[in-house]
């Protein structure tokens, strides 16, 4: 999943820096809506602040609203990882979700089930829809070709 592929990003794109939407979740959200909103407000103007970042997070819902409304002109490559709805419900068991502050009124289940649904019906290319380069990968993927893409090998 993301974590994976970040991970695998980081190890190449050393001077690169992680933000990942959960890690503002943990240290500023206490997962009401209001907070939350605030929480994306930060996280949104730190991703375009930095010029080179690997950013982590569904694509989707308010967060990606907050980034895409910060972007503007910004350059960014978008990497979509195509995971099965089936695997993503899978690794509920092995997640604790009480980590992150999730600001969601459903169960994870159910949650997980929307994602897949907006992510399929476009909703990512709809918000994030003037990239440098688009990649969609399977999250076990060989990123070589983003990296030569990017000038990086």
């Amino acid at each position: 999943g993301k974590p994976y592929v970040t991970q695998k990003l980081n190890k190449i794109l050393k001077d690169y820096k992680t933000i990942r939407i959960d890690d503002y979740r943990i240290k500023y959200s206490d997962g009401s809506f209001e907070s939350d909103k605030k929480t994306l407000e930060i996280f949104s103007i730190d991703c375009v602040k930095e010029k080179n970042a690997i950013i982590e997070m569904s694509g989707v819902g308010k967060s990606a609203y907050a980034l895409k409304e910060k972007l503007n002109n910004e350059k960014y490559v978008l990497v979509q990882i195509d995971t099965s709805l089936d695997t993503c419900l899978s690794r509920i068991e092995s997640k604790d979700f009480n980590v992150v502050p999730y600001p969601v009124n459903e169960n994870v289940e159910d949650s997980i089930r929307k994602i897949d649904k907006l992510i399929k019906d476009g909703f990512i290319n709809k918000i994030f829809d003037n990239p440098m380069a688009s990649f969609k990968i399977k999250d076990d993927d060989d990123l070589s070709s983003i990296l030569k893409c990017l000038g990086c090998l």
